[in-house]
């Protein structure tokens, strides 16, 4: 068997999740570098893939003689990000840091600081599990974690602390 050293991965799979694939690659075989093209530019799905262990992350909506530029810059181990994800990326790294620059709470994992937003959305469990296609037992043990990290007891409390935080930005 040969060890690829790009793989180009989809993160809509039937059987396992793409950022669970994405890990499994990464944590199996550590040199092989990981390139996702998909269509899902959700900033949380840009920052899953990114913390799974993928080194570039593609729309498949990009100009397609970009992804021959993708593929041969993460093949040189450099990051590619087409320009719709790297704006959003950069979203994303603004939207956790604080007016010093410093990170804001660390320890809120990614799906974490999505059940985040989707309560201060007045987003239900029942519908949040749906939105993450994730069962009802398992949002209501990350809401649990949540609650206990921020010491409060109601999603209120989540949801002035996300907005006080920069975590959640309401439409005006």
């Amino acid at each position: 068997m040969h060890d690829p050293d790009v793989v180009l991965i989809d993160l809509r799979m039937p059987v396992l999740s793409g950022i669970e694939a994405v890990k499994r690659i990464t944590t199996e075989y550590p040199k092989v570098r990981v390139l996702v093209l998909t269509i899902d530019e959700s900033e949380l799905t840009i920052e899953e893939a990114l913390q799974a262990g993928a080194l570039s992350y593609v729309s498949k909506n990009m100009p397609k003689d970009d992804l021959f530029e993708a593929v041969e810059s993460t093949y040189r181990n450099y990051p590619y990000y087409c320009n719709l994800i790297a704006g959003k990326l950069r979203r994303v790294i603004n939207a956790n840091r604080n007016a010093t620059g410093s990170v804001i709470n660390p320890n809120f994992s990614s799906a974490e600081l999505m059940i985040i937003r989707l309560i201060c959305k007045d987003m239900l469990v029942a519908e949040i599990a749906e939105e993450m296609l994730l069962g009802k037992r398992t949002i209501e043990k990350y809401r649990a974690n949540i609650y206990q990290k921020l010491k409060v007891q109601t999603t209120g409390g989540i949801a002035v602390y996300a907005i006080k935080n920069g975590l959640y930005h309401p439409e005006v």
